[in-house]
């Protein structure tokens, strides 16, 4: 990072400090936070945030905290329209931000990114347009257990639909070390990254009919039934690594679940899932076959959420080619004629 926008004191523990940054206020739904291990002590540290894609101009540049005493900036590196999603929050964008960072030594370190303002009227975060976003990671360097790259979310935050009347968000957490996860929901952070004060959680939000939510500890899969009232929710989502047993690192995401009005109040309206959509390999590596009961758009994305391609499934089998994209996790969303969706990833060598 840059040397001269550093300042450093000596702490013998965690430090955790909040950076700051106006992101046009009112426009941010969420964010996650990352980083890759480069060898020795320096990392890639990349925080994503999501914001308003029409009216929005993303910011140059974050602050951000390092852990280690050390204050510096995350340059913006690109800017990603996403595809429009009729379950979640609509008319969004992903920004990317990155820069490296050396470490003095073995150490526990926590990364905080803080950005203001939340977009206003969340219904499960009292006085929320007064509130931030702080996306934390946890970066331990020990020697004894090796170096470490944090695991992250391979869907984007709006990889939301719908089963029936449950709300369905499945973040796709990896570790490219191969260490054991463990998530979990946590409340998520505000103002002077402390937890926000008087949240509840969105099945927790008065309704006509009971409510429930509940994340998969192993697979970090969100559900929420029944949700009912129109408007804009907040969740967080922890991913712990676990080597020999040991809390290596962490990351978390912080986002926005928008209910539209066509689940508000009775829930009658819903549109289905497509009846079937089947995914499987072919002899050729990147390539796939695809099984579909009647015809669907397919829309394939990558990690980031940038739209790769579209195709048009007629009834039947056929074939999808990935080999000319980079390799990595892609999202494939089955959408039916009457608006329901599917989704399944799929892994290109």
């Amino acid at each position: 990072m840059r040397v001269a926008k550093m300042i450093r004191w000596v702490l013998p523990t965690i430090v955790l400090v909040c950076a700051w940054v106006d992101a046009n206020a009112s426009h941010l739904s969420g964010g996650d936070i990352r980083y890759t291990h480069l060898g020795g002590n320096t990392y890639r540290i990349e925080v994503l945030l999501y914001t308003k894609s029409t009216g929005v101009d993303p910011q140059m540049e974050i602050p951000i905290a390092l852990g280690d005493g050390g204050l510096d900036t995350l340059p913006l590196v690109e800017t990603i329209p996403l595809p429009p999603n009729d379950s979640t929050c609509a008319d969004q964008q992903v920004s990317l931000y990155s820069a490296n960072h050396t470490y003095p030594g073995p150490g526990d370190y926590t990364i905080t990114a803080n950005v203001i303002n939340r977009n206003g009227g969340i219904l499960n975060v009292p006085n929320s347009l007064g509130q931030s976003i702080c996306l934390k990671a946890r970066l331990v360097i020990d020697p004894q257990l090796g170096p470490n790259t944090s695991a992250r979310f391979q869907a984007p935050q709006n990889a939301v639909g719908y089963v029936w009347s449950t709300l369905i968000h499945n973040p796709l957490p990896s570790d490219s070390d191969g260490d054991s996860l463990s998530m979990d929901l946590i409340v998520p952070d505000g103002l002077s990254c402390d937890p926000l004060p008087g949240y509840i959680t969105p099945a927790e939000v008065p309704s006509p009919d009971p409510m429930w939510n509940y994340l998969d500890p192993q697979t970090g899969r969100f559900q929420w039934y029944h949700p009912q009232l129109t408007g804009q929710y907040v969740i967080a989502i922890r991913a712990r690594e676990w080597r020999n047993g040991t809390l290596i690192g962490e990351v978390t995401r912080d986002m926005s679940l928008c209910i539209s009005s066509l689940f508000a109040v009775t829930g009658v309206y819903e549109p289905h899932a497509p009846e079937l959509f089947a995914v499987n390999r072919s002899s050729e590596a990147g390539v796939f076959r695809i099984l579909s009961a009647s015809p669907m758009t397919l829309l394939v994305s990558d990690a980031l959420g940038r739209a790769v391609q579209e195709k048009r499934l007629a009834q039947g089998e056929q074939l999808l080619d990935l080999r000319g994209h980079a390799a990595g996790s892609y999202l494939l969303v089955a959408i039916s004629a009457s608006g329901g969706s599917r989704t399944q990833r799929v892994t290109v060598p």
